[in-house]
């Protein structure tokens, strides 16, 4: 009893001091995603960047792609990722800093997984706004993880 009062306390403090606005799911889900790097119950689409660029109706979709990092913001507030298809811009302004430091650490050549919404920019392409980032395993040139 002691300890399921501990662990709801903890639940809660770690959902509420997360800056956003979506629920304590959303919270959860997206710290599940930053920790083991899979997501629980997401609608999320699992895309190739080119699969992402060419469908017409996916603005305002949660997307979840994976790619390596290309070029990195100086201020961090950005990074372009690539798979063997094409490129993506990442906007990270809504990921709290700790989180968005990660991938500027690890810089370029590391591969990332990320969840975020899809929005289209000022010439008309697609980029994403990140919601959750995580660093993954690198894959061999087959794709496949070893």
């Amino acid at each position: 009893m002691r300890n399921a009062f501990r662990l709801g306390i903890l639940f809660l403090m770690i959902s509420g001091c997360r800056d956003d606005s979506n629920g304590i799911f959303n919270s959860l889900n997206s710290m599940i995603f930053k920790s083991f790097g899979f997501s629980l119950g997401n609608n999320a689409l699992n895309l190739s960047i080119k699969e992402l660029r060419l469908s017409g109706n996916i603005t305002e979709s949660e997307v979840e792609i994976e790619g390596q990092v290309e070029e990195v913001s100086s201020n961090n507030t950005y990074f372009v990722i690539s798979d063997q298809t094409a490129r993506l811009l990442v906007v990270t302004t809504d990921l709290l800093p700790k989180v968005r430091d990660v991938v500027f650490e690890k810089g370029k050549g590391s591969s990332v997984k990320v969840i975020g919404k899809v929005e289209i920019g000022k010439k008309g392409l697609p980029f994403l706004k990140a919601s959750a980032v995580t660093t993954s395993e690198s894959l061999p040139e087959d794709g496949q993880k070893s």
